[in-house]
């Protein structure tokens, strides 16, 4: 997305700028973070349906292989300032990074189901374990669908600042009789 709003920067047929297309990277992030949450669902049921046999020695080291690789990603893509309740900050970074903690949860789930499983017995917690990390993940893909889908629909971004601007219009004697606002790009109205 960095890429690609770099290559297009000058390119005419950007009306207001590639400001948008790190949002649009992380709405398409948050589509698949979706879709993966549902695949989950759907192999956990069918796991909890039918067991299957586990090598549960092999799957926990990849599991703890898995979770010390995404910590070192989620620890090198942090954003530098939490936007968490910002719409103006980096949406395609924080869903990147969202991505990869959702990715880390999951792992720890995993070796959590998988742990109990072979040192317990109990074949069931596996997939339980990977119901709760796809109902965690169906949470992030929904939260990160609405404040990218938000930005990309130009949903007024504060209506805070629409109030402070029409004020210092009116303010200097000008009748504003229709005011938008809208996000171009981060921190960009």
């Amino acid at each position: 997305a960095y890429a690609v709003s770099r290559t297009y920067s000058t390119d005419p047929r950007f009306s207001f700028g590639t400001g948008k297309v790190g949002y649009l990277a992380g709405f398409a992030n948050a589509a698949v973070l979706g879709v993966t949450a549902l695949l989950i669902t759907i192999e956990s049921v069918e796991r909890l349906l039918a067991p299957a046999e586990v090598e549960y020695d092999g799957a926990l080291v990849l599991a703890a292989a898995a979770l010390a690789v995404n910590l070192a990603c989620v620890w090198l893509l942090k954003p530098a300032q939490s936007h968490a309740h910002d719409r103006d900050g980096d949406l395609n970074l924080s869903a990147a990074h969202l991505h990869l903690a959702g990715d880390a949860v999951i792992s720890g789930l995993a070796i959590a189901g998988l742990a109990a499983g072979r040192y317990l017995g109990w074949s069931w917690t596996d997939p339980v374990a990977a119901l709760v990390g796809a109902a965690l993940l169906a949470h992030f893909a929904w939260r990160l669908l609405s404040r990218t889908g938000a930005v990309l629909l130009d949903i007024n971004p504060s209506p805070e600042l629409t109030a402070q601007i029409r004020g210092r219009l009116e303010g200097e004697g000008e009748r504003v009789l229709d005011l938008h606002l809208w996000g171009l790009g981060p921190g960009h109205h």
